[in-house]
């Protein structure tokens, strides 16, 4: 997986440019999904926090392995010849059947009934088999067989991210939601905090102790909402028209403006490391512990922000405008590292695109579960949202490294980032269905 989240995330990559504005036209109506008949007139305080705990221990699960114990065990495997490489591998690889896996089990998770309810079966089932597939993981010693193990750990982590997020929006009342964004939001950066300490402390078994309590005790503590009758249904299924024209088309705006947020975060949040080497002209030796100061201050920028921005965004009963203010705040962030080749510039520049993303995952999952298709498919909608996050955390990577080469270094990292940010606000724009 990559930075989730919602449900959610993480470091990880010819671009687009801005999104084209349609010119206003004559339109029908838009009448946005129904909420499910059963949505709680109030969300409790519970259970909103459920699903940020829940997001916590998936995400300590995924950090503490990709930050510290992979990194350790491709070295140990390879004896550090082309290390980096072989982790590209197994990482890239892996990330590619978590995209996968969210729309496929968001879209199991719609037709399933079973006596947990449909998504928290699908909470527990995914956080069992995350459990017991990581656990095991360290004692693997062939590449592999390496990449095989954490692509299914992937799958089952994500197929737990799928239940959670559909969960939001399906127990949440839509006044809550900012705030539920928010806290989920932070709970997943809380997770990629935690996840490099649990990992250090007790390895794979303890991260897979901290996913299996946390589904749980997501599973013992909340109700699930009852599925609909398959009688006479046709918008579990893809495509099938249930829904307005117009909501449809949000649907796809809302996933072109986060596909274009998480590449400017995932372009320029990747490289911290040869950040501040090769533009910063930070010795070596020291780079490693500047970059702990990065990301300390991009942290900083993203719990403080998260919960007050969800907070806001509900008050205000508005959520396109938070989003083109928290895409617009990339701007000066990019602007101050462009202008400050130096390591406090880069801190800057970082912690501005802590408040920018804090602000950004506050509301971007509120919004979306506003343009849903289908009343009756969250999981399969939210889990091709997800898509656009996962997406270019894959791709990140190479388009950083492309434009580094080939575009005229970091400068025109920070500028490619910058329209990117430009894109996805306007890509709000044309959304009709959400104030």
């Amino acid at each position: 997986m990559a930075f989730t989240d919602d449900s959610g995330a993480v470091p990880g990559p010819a671009l687009p440019g801005p999104a084209p504005v349609p010119a206003p036209v004559p339109a029908p109506a838009i009448v946005a999904a129904p909420p499910p008949a059963s949505l709680p007139a109030r969300a409790g305080r519970w259970n909103v926090a459920s699903l940020g705990l829940a997001m916590f221990g998936l995400y300590t699960m995924f950090m503490g392995a990709l930050a510290l114990l992979l990194p350790r065990q491709v070295e140990r495997i390879t004896g550090g010849d082309g290390k980096v490489t072989v982790l590209g591998a197994v990482t890239g690889i892996a990330a590619v059947v978590a995209a996968a896996a969210q729309p496929v089990a968001g879209h199991l998770s719609d037709r399933t009934r079973s006596r947990l309810g449909r998504r928290n079966a699908w909470v527990l089932g995914g956080g069992v088999a995350a459990a017991a597939l990581i656990a095991p993981v360290g004692r693997i010693g062939a590449v592999p067989l390496l990449v095989l193990a954490w692509s299914a750990v992937q799958a089952a982590g994500n197929a737990m991210q799928a239940g959670v997020t559909a969960a939001l929006a399906e127990r949440v009342p839509v006044e809550r939601r900012g705030t539920a964004s928010g806290a989920v939001g932070l709970a997943m950066v809380l997770g990629m905090v935690a996840g490099p300490a649990v990992a250090g402390i007790g390895g794979y078994p303890a991260l897979a102790g901290v996913v299996l309590a946390a589904s749980l005790l997501f599973v013992a503590t909340t109700r699930d909402r009852p599925a609909p009758a398959p009688a006479g249904r046709t918008d579990d299924v893809p495509d099938a028209g249930g829904a307005a024209p117009g909501v449809r088309r949000d649907f796809w705006w809302g996933f072109a403006s986060r596909a274009s947020l998480f590449l400017a975060y995932a372009m320029v949040g990747g490289y911290a490391l040869y950040m501040l080497q090769d533009y910063a002209g930070v010795p070596d030796d020291r780079a490693e512990g500047k970059v702990a100061l990065l990301n300390a201050a991009l942290g900083a920028g993203v719990i403080v922000m998260a919960p007050l921005a969800g907070y806001l965004a509900d008050r205000a009963g508005r959520l396109k405008p938070f989003v083109i203010v928290a895409a617009a705040g990339f701007l000066p962030a990019f602007a101050v590292m462009y202008a400050a080749p130096s390591t406090g510039g880069l801190a800057a520049g970082f912690l501005l695109v802590g408040v920018a993303f804090g602000s950004y995952l506050a509301v971007d999952q509120a919004l979306l579960t506003r343009v849903l298709p289908g009343a009756d498919r969250a999981g399969l909608d939210l889990g091709v949202l997800n898509i656009a996050a996962a997406g270019p955390q894959i791709a990140a990577p190479f388009a950083a490294g492309l434009v580094i080469a080939h575009l005229g270094g970091y400068r025109a990292l920070f500028l490619v980032g910058a329209a990117l940010a430009v894109a996805g606000a306007l890509a709000v724009a044309p959304i009709r269905s959400v104030r």
